[in-house]
């Protein structure tokens, strides 16, 4: 099943959908040269707390208490409002489509006004129309939430297959990152349908550099699993694996030319350890995002007059406080992710291990001494729990009082508490530098991102569409 009839729609609705754009006022006229380069850097469920958790990583793994992240140096630091056009408090898919399209919509809505119906162009879409090359980059899975607002258009944010055939059947020169959720169905894979279409797969760093400028490619790491998941955690990454950062290196060398090129690339990961509350793990893939900064600082610096760099955030995730000093040197010393803490605990409760070797693990991922009686007592009634579950499933919504205690514990001695394994309402931070970067400064709006993009990339002002019952 190949979903044609949507994206002969799609192929057919967007154009009327340019043509019929209403203009608005918008800033007053363009002031600035054309970004030619642009990065868009989307740290999913970073907030200012998860910032300085990193930036407190940083000190511990450098040993250099000054450290700063790139990210929290960059000339222009302002913030964004992030709810949804149903909801205080947005999912990804909502905020995705927020700041790649500048429209508001329903949580889990991909690319579509709330009328779940009428899709818009993404600022991608839109930076491909001008003649850019588009490369998509994520460490999680390349149908997931905020990268298919780049290039789907869904009514929920779950259709991973019709959004894994729109990533097949789009126009643009890179993806790079997880492999596809959506990957098969009813014996069609779509990274096979990607190739009928024109681009290489590749699954090293090796293939990935072996490609020319001009290949269209979608690149994968490189694992027996690449095809259906996300980039292995920071932490506990390989030297095998490609990184984010490579990604990003490959991805100016794949797209570099006369024309231009627009990059979105998201740290996905993050938002995945702030829904766990594993503060270790977290740390780890903020330093991962700001290291991919770094590359595009280095392009920046060669490319100073028509080159835009943005870093912003879909929403935060776990409803972080601070509360005490931070600890850089207990958050640099985690070697493990709290998904490998969870798969050698499932390993324990198969084999009805004892409490005391429960705790013993507990201690080695997260030094937890020393517990009070009532926390001691807490985890000795969760792995009870534990062990009398069955199946064993983990969910961070139903975690026990075992892991809670861990994570709760971990998170305090770094000198912060998490207070929601879901996502929270504050305003998130965006930082720029480079062409019209000013215009990012102060708290606005999240659907300003991309309004302001298409200014800057195409020397127009963005009009809006007027939406179904206004």
């Amino acid at each position: 099943m190949r979903y044609p009839h949507f994206t002969r729609r799609l192929l057919v609705v967007l154009p009327s959908v340019l043509m019929c754009l209403i203009a608005i006022n918008t800033a007053s006229a363009i002031e600035h040269a054309k970004a030619k380069h642009v990065f868009y850097f989307i740290g999913d469920g970073m907030g200012s707390l998860q910032r300085e958790v990193g930036e407190q990583c940083l000190k511990g793994i450098t040993q250099n208490p000054d450290a700063t992240l790139l990210m929290n140096q960059l000339p222009v630091q302002g913030f964004l409002q992030t709810r949804s056009a149903n909801k205080n408090i947005t999912d990804s898919a909502a905020a995705g489509t927020a700041l790649a399209t500048g429209y508001k919509t329903n949580n889990t809505v991909v690319g579509l006004l709330p009328d779940m119906k009428t899709p818009v162009p993404s600022i991608a879409e839109l930076a491909h129309q001008h003649g850019l090359k588009v490369g998509i980059l994520t460490s999680v899975t390349l149908d997931n939430a905020t990268p298919a607002c780049f290039f789907a258009h869904q009514a929920k944010r779950s259709h991973y297959y019709p959004i894994s055939v729109q990533l097949a059947n789009a126009p643009f020169a890179y993806f790079a990152g997880g492999g596809l959720q959506g990957l098969e169905h009813n014996g069609d894979n779509n990274l096979e349908l990607a190739k009928t279409n024109g681009f290489v797969i590749t699954q090293s760093r090796k293939q990935l550099a072996e490609q020319r400028p001009g290949t269209r490619v979608i690149a994968l790491n490189e694992s027996d699993k690449a095809q259906h998941a996300a980039l292995p955690w920071e932490v506990e990454r390989k030297d095998s694996d490609i990184s984010l950062a490579q990604f990003v290196e490959q991805g100016i060398r794949l797209l570099d030319n006369d024309k231009g090129f627009f990059m979105m690339i998201e740290g996905g990961k993050i938002d995945w350890a702030g829904h766990d509350n594993a503060i270790g793990t977290l740390a780890r893939e903020v330093v991962a995002l700001d290291e991919t900064l770094k590359v595009a600082m280095k392009f920046y610096k060669q490319h100073p007059n028509d080159t835009l760099i943005i870093i912003t955030a879909d929403h935060e995730t776990g409803g972080m406080q601070k509360i005490g000093k931070p600890d850089p040197q207990y958050l640099a010393n985690f070697t493990a992710s709290f998904e490998h803490f969870k798969f050698q605990l499932i390993e324990l409760i198969k084999n009805k291990a004892t409490y005391e070797q429960a705790f013993a693990l507990a201690q080695s991922q997260f030094r937890l001494d020393p517990l009070t009686e009532e926390q001691a007592l807490d985890m000795q009634k969760g792995w009870a729990l534990l062990l009398d579950s069955a199946p064993i499933k983990f969910n961070y919504k139903k975690y026990n009082p075992f892991i809670e205690n861990c994570l709760v514990l971990a998170a305090r001695k770094a000198g912060y508490q998490f207070t929601t394994h879901g996502h929270s309402n504050v305003d998130v931070p965006i930082s720029a530098i480079g062409v019209g970067s000013d215009w990012f400064k102060g708290t606005q709006d999240n659907t300003v991102v991309t309004r302001y993009l298409y200014q800057l990339i195409t020397g127009k002002p963005f009009s809006v569409l007027q939406e179904p019952g206004q």
